[in-house]
């Protein structure tokens, strides 16, 4: 798998591979690992920890539908990579409600082309030290504005900050898609957006990066009509030479004009 961004180290040397079905077979992943996962509905918590070099991939459009109160957390984990998997929350709206997928304590991890669909609290968090995270080619998506419709969080709490003093996180050509906020939230975290598509409500605010370090290039708002990221000069960086932001990663970027172009061809609608 090509990798871009912060996670672009990750292990990927897989000795056994594996098919779960549900959630009582994912107890079972163990590391050094590809697992290939079908579609299930998942009533309750799940955590997996002190996994290393793991690829979860979903076949042929998986699935995973979560209820109220249930969610997909790793934990204490390395190199992981989770490829191809839809997971939608039928709960919505909850402040103490789950999150769709956690990354606690987890270190270069990627996930890669997974479509989220709606939650009860947040899509996707990165919290409590978690480094060295690439998200790509991914789609935050609501079917519906409601509360807590909140699509990613990266820091928990203000003393939430890994040991190199930030978290390090890239999204690429990742699609937001309504929503009422977090596109992503960040906190003591060093973000790269390139080349994402925001849509219908999903929109940046200032407050939204907090202590933060942000580079935002090449990205485009679909349907709201003022430039998103003019209230941003201060704290964000579009197409600048400002080293300190910069990227320490190679990646390709398609220019904004030929933006709409590519995710019209993606079916992103």
């Amino acid at each position: 798998m090509n990798i871009i961004g912060f996670a672009r180290d990750c292990k990927q040397n897989y000795v056994k591979e594996l098919y779960i079905s549900d959630r009582e077979s994912m107890k079972h992943i163990t590391s050094n690992s590809i697992v290939h996962i079908s579609s299930f509905i998942l009533e309750e918590k799940i955590t997996l920890k002190n996994l290393d070099n793991v690829m979860i991939i979903g076949d042929n459009d998986v699935e995973i539908t979560l209820s109220h109160k249930s969610t997909i957390k790793f934990k204490d984990c390395n190199n992981i990579i989770i490829s191809g998997l839809t997971i939608k929350s039928i709960a919505k709206g909850d402040r103490d409600g789950s999150i769709n997928l956690q990354l606690v304590n987890c270190h270069h991890c990627v996930v890669d082309h997974c479509t989220f669909i709606d939650t009860e609290d947040e899509q996707l968090c990165i919290k409590d030290g978690s480094d060295y995270i690439s998200v790509q080619y991914c789609i935050f998506k609501f079917t519906s504005l409601y509360y807590h419709a909140f699509a990613v969080l990266i820091g928990k709490q203000q003393d939430d900050i890994p040991s190199s003093g930030y978290f390090h996180v890239t999204f690429y050509r990742c699609v937001f898609d309504g929503g009422t906020g977090r596109f992503p939230r960040t906190r003591h975290t060093i973000v790269h957006l390139l080349n994402c598509l925001y849509k219908g409500k999903a929109h940046i605010r200032p407050y939204d990066f907090e202590q933060s370090e942000v580079w935002i290039e090449k990205s485009l708002c679909n349907e709201i009509s003022k430039d998103i990221f003019t209230v941003m000069k201060s704290a964000t960086y579009v197409d600048s030479d400002d080293e300190l932001h910069k990227p320490p990663y190679d990646y390709e970027l398609i220019n904004t004009n030929k933006l709409k172009d590519y995710y019209d061809k993606q079916r992103i609608n």
